[in-house]
């Protein structure tokens, strides 16, 4: 199973690749909503981590992405 990180920050994304998770680097709602809908297709993924910040800013996009979706879990965490 696939964790991976969605986050607006480039060196909390290498960090988190260091540890063994797929990152993405999203500044903008669209790139975003693209990183979700791939990770929310995705089989293998088990769970999807979203920085605070970009949660908070996106909520309502998130929860219109995971809209019905069982798996993966979507969790918000701290980057710092």
């Amino acid at each position: 199973m696939i964790l991976r990180v969605i986050t607006d920050n480039a060196s909390a994304a290498q960090g988190f690749r260091l540890g063994g998770m797929e990152s993405t680097v999203a500044a903008l709602p669209a790139e975003l909503e693209s990183a979700l809908k791939t990770a929310l297709e995705d089989e293998n993924t088990a769970a999807v981590f979203i920085t605070r910040e970009l949660y908070d800013a996106n909520a309502e996009l998130i929860k219109e992405a995971q809209a019905g979706v069982l798996l993966p879990v979507v969790v918000r965490i701290d980057d710092n």
